[in-house]
């Protein structure tokens, strides 16, 4: 047996139940994996940060960050006078995005 000394050795029949189970639970898995990657992304794309906390995430002062705002470099979202950031803008400003700023 080519120097192989197999432990089990499984009829066909088996063998190919245990690969059609595999690739079954990889298929799965997969599935799994992108919905709840998209599920995060969701989340992420929900969540909203204060001047303060802007700020302190991208190690900026409050007011070098009202200075981009200013400028139009950094996108907000306003309700009345509350402004918030997301997730997203954050991120395109400091990946230097300007076409994803404003998402």
């Amino acid at each position: 047996m080519n120097g192989v000394d197999p432990l089990i050795v499984l009829p066909p029949e088996v063998d190919a139940a245990i690969g059609w189970l595999a690739r079954e639970l990889a298929q799965r898995t997969m599935k799994e994996l992108v919905e709840y990657r998209s599920e995060y992304a969701n989340a992420e794309s929900q969540v909203l940060f204060t001047y303060a906390q802007a700020a302190q995430k991208l190690q900026l002062s409050e007011d070098t960050l009202r200075h981009e705002v200013d400028r139009g470099r950094l996108q907000v979202h306003r309700a009345g006078s509350t402004v918030r950031f997301s997730a997203a803008q954050l991120r395109a400003y400091v990946e230097g995005d300007p076409e994803k700023r404003a998402a």
